[in-house]
């Protein structure tokens, strides 16, 4: 079927303009080396391939000694990949802005609960009534620094975290 035809008869090229491209980088360079094309198979199907192919002589012609690797199967495989990291960063994205939000929605109360716990601290407890808001305002307390923590790593992640400097000792 390939004897005595050239490539543009055999159909191969789906961008004619590739086919010259190819002569003149052989040219330029003297061979061509993995270079990523689209041609149609036999079966009128489109591949993706990886050319490399040198000049030779053959029977007194002039011609390119070529080799086709069909990359068609990994070019679908890396494309599956692109599209599943897309969309991890995009589930990524989502997890953090619902950190945040239910963050801060959750401030709210707790800022309500401390409050309360300090307006209880100014009426009359018994002794285990106190222990009972020490215990609160600890519990309360640790909770807010967990959700402040959560807002932080949100930030982190979004890219919007602002340092501060503070002075140590």
């Amino acid at each position: 079927e390939v004897v005595d035809r050239n490539s543009a008869e055999l159909g191969l090229w789906v961008h004619p303009g590739d086919r010259d491209r190819i002569y003149r980088a052989v040219e330029r360079d003297g061979q061509v080396r993995n270079l990523e094309l689209t041609l149609r198979m036999r079966d009128g199907r489109l591949a993706t391939v990886l050319l490399s192919c040198t000049p030779m002589e053959a029977y007194g012609q002039h011609c390119l000694l070529s080799v086709l690797v069909d990359i068609s199967g990994r070019k679908t495989i890396e494309e599956a990949l692109r599209l599943a990291k897309e969309s991890a960063e995009a589930a990524n994205k989502a997890k953090s802005r619902f950190l945040s939000t239910m963050s801060h929605e959750i401030r709210t109360p707790m800022n309500t609960i401390l409050g309360m716990v300090d307006v209880l601290r100014g009426t009359e407890l018994s002794g285990r009534q106190q222990e009972f808001l020490r215990t609160l305002e600890l519990a309360g307390e640790t909770l807010m620094a967990l959700l402040t923590d959560i807002l932080e790593l949100s930030k982190i992640e979004s890219g919007v975290l602002e340092l501060a400097e503070t002075a140590y000792d």
